[in-house]
Parts: structure tokens; C-alpha cells; sequence
């Protein structure tokens, strides 16, 4: 009885180990999940105080143009309008997706009360994660984006850049890239890397990776080389300068928040500061994100994407890891001590 005693001990005490840490962690996606009617989703309490914040900081005429671009009635429009529409979210999709994700976060906060134990997001969703952990007021961080975004709108008219995802298990080395100007923006995955460069350039690497097996993916959205060390340097000082603004407010995070640059914690303004001014010039890692996620034994489940589309939910398939995590935790029996 007593062998019987010690054995179920030690075999809760090993089922503690694994059990998850913690309630609840937010992820926030970038802006390649915008469709029109995105914010839609939003109460509408909620989406009076966004209009309010939003306007205070941006002025009631652009504020009103985005609210636009992301209600219901601008997914109903059809033909030539839609197209003319397309344009002016694609010129406006990080202020639309982050205002969306934003909303989409007090939402959830109304409905379920559980606040997060980690936020993150990668490139733009890193603002959203800001303003979870409540590392900036919205309204400074409304006019951070606005600047992030007219800033890469305007590389966009120097560079003709782009973007394309590699999909494959292999490494991508630097031999690949080699005679042009393009690099990797992106870790995403084990099995998806996205490149950045100009237009013209992309195609010969594209050939490259094609003929060693792997699969490339377009971003014909894309209209700008994002990440890109060369031609994001504009952006970047941009955000330099408005960071280092006397009234610029970066705060210790209250909820943990993961870099998307190093797949770690950081709680030191400073290194936030000089994160978010680095980021457009900068390679992201959101695989080492999930990574450390999955080091915390936290589980698929206990991830919500908050924003517009499911992109990164469906990236989380990618890591086998997790399927080893939840199928380690099934196995740990637990023995009736009665």
C-alpha cells in the first residue's frame, strides 16, 4: 500500500510538470489578414470608444475613412468601386488591421475577463501586443503606426519592392540569395521563410528555390520590401524620431511580452523602444516565439489569435513539437489512490 502511495505521487509529480502554466496566451497577426468588414466583429460600444481614440489622435476625417474600410458596408461593394476601395486598404492596412485587432482584443477582454499570461504578435500584430500589455496609450500608438505605415508607403514609391513566402523543410542559405539584393524577412515556421526585395530580383531567387524542391508562394499584396536592412531604413528612422519624442510614453509591460526580433520576454523600455525603431530593418523570428511557447508546455489551445483572419492559428500546424506535447501530457496516467 504504501509502494502504492509513493508510485502515484511520482507519477503526479511528473504530470505536474507538464500540465500547462498558464490560462491564456494572445497572438496578434500582422497585415496580410485585412479583408474588407474586418472590424465588423467589434461591439458596438467598443467601436464607438476606438472611433473616439482614434479621432482624438488621427483627426474625424481619416478616422472616418478607416472605420469605413473596415465595416460591413465596405464588404458589400462590387465592381470598379471595390477595386478603387482595394487600393486605399491596401494604403491603409496597418491603421485598419491594427484598429481592428485592438478592438477585437477588448472584446474578448469583455466577454471572457481572463487577461493573458503572454502577448505577442509579429511585425505590425507587435503593436496590438503593446497595447494589450499597455506598454503605450492607443492614441500614441495609433499615431506610431500611422507614421510606420505612411513611412513604408513612401518607400514603396522609391523602391519597387515585394515579398514571397518559401514553403519546404530545407534551409534557405545565403548562397541562394547571392548577386541580389533580396533577404529573409521572415522566420515563420520550420517550413515557411518569407523573402524581401526588390521586384524585379525576386523572381531569380524564386527560380533558385524552385529547382531545389521548394514551393514559392507570391505576396502579390505586398507593394513594399517590409524588413528589408536597405529600403525600410526610412521607415525606421522615422520611428526613431518619433519614439525619442519628450512625450512618448513606453511603459514596463503589465502582461509578459515576447519580442518578435528575439522569441523573448522583455519588460525593459528601453529595449522596447529600440525594438520597435529596429523592427522594419530587422529579420522577425516567429518561430522562436512559438518555440518558447511550446518550451512553457503551453498548448495549442491555450493560444487565441486576435485580429482579422486566422494566419497564424494555421501556422501553429507547422510545429510538430506541439502534437509531441499534447501526446506526451495524454499519456500520463493518473491513478486511482482510493
Amino acid at each position: 500500500m504504501q509502494l502504492r502511495r509513493k508510485l502515484t505521487q511520482g507519477i503526479n509529480d511528473i504530470k505536474k510538470a507538464f500540465e500547462r502554466p498558464v490560462k491564456k496566451v494572445c497572438i496578434f497577426p500582422g497585415q496580410n489578414s485585412h479583408s474588407f468588414g474586418m472590424g465588423s466583429g467589434i461591439p458596438k460600444n467598443i467601436l464607438e470608444d476606438l472611433y473616439r481614440w482614434t479621432a482624438e489622435a488621427l483627426g474625424d476625417n481619416l478616422t472616418s475613412f478607416l472605420f469605413y474600410l473596415i465595416s460591413a458596408d465596405a464588404a458589400k461593394v462590387q465592381g470598379e468601386e471595390k477595386q478603387k476601395l482595394q487600393k486605399e486598404l491596401n494604403q491603409n492596412v496597418q491603421l485598419t488591421t491594427f484598429i481592428t485587432s485592438c478592438g477585437l482584443y477588448l472584446k474578448d477582454q469583455e466577454e471572457t475577463g481572463i487577461v493573458p499570461d503572454y502577448v505577442a504578435g509579429p511585425s505590425l500584430g507587435l503593436f496590438a501586443a503593446l497595447f494589450a500589455a499597455k506598454v503605450s496609450p492607443y492614441s500614441q500608438l495609433v499615431k506610431i503606426v500611422k507614421i510606420r505605415q505612411s513611412s513604408m508607403n513612401d518607400a514603396s514609391i522609391l523602391f519597387n519592392g515585394g515579398m514571397t513566402a518559401v514553403l519546404g523543410e530545407k534551409t534557405i542559405k545565403e548562397g541562394f540569395l547571392k548577386r541580389t539584393n533580396v533577404k529573409i524577412a521572415n522566420f515563420n515556421t520550420p517550413v515557411q521563410t518569407i523573402l524581401t526585395g526588390l521586384k524585379e530580383q525576386l523572381p531569380v531567387v524564386e527560380l533558385r528555390l524552385k529547382r531545389r524542391g521548394f514551393k514559392i508562394v507570391p505576396l502579390e499584396e505586398v507593394i513594399v520590401a517590409n524588413h528589408h536592412p536597405d529600403y525600410m531604413i526610412l521607415a525606421s528612422v522615422a520611428l526613431d524620431y518619433v519614439l525619442n519624442l519628450p512625450d512618448t510614453i513606453i511603459n514596463t509591460p503589465e502582461i509578459p511580452l515576447i519580442l518578435d526580433t528575439t522569441g523573448k520576454p522583455e519588460n525593459d523600455p528601453h529595449k522596447i523602444r529600440r525594438a520597435i525603431v529596429k523592427q522594419p530593418i530587422s529579420q522577425t523570428h516567429w518561430r522562436w516565439v512559438i518555440e518558447f511557447f511550446i518550451k512553457q508546455k503551453i498548448s495549442k489551445s491555450s493560444i487565441t489569435e486576435i485580429g482579422p483572419g486566422k494566419k497564424l492559428t494555421k501556422m501553429l500546424n507547422d510545429f510538430p513539437d506541439f502534437l509531441k506535447l499534447e501526446e506526451t501530457m495524454e499519456k500520463i496516467p493518473v491513478l486511482d489512490t482510493k
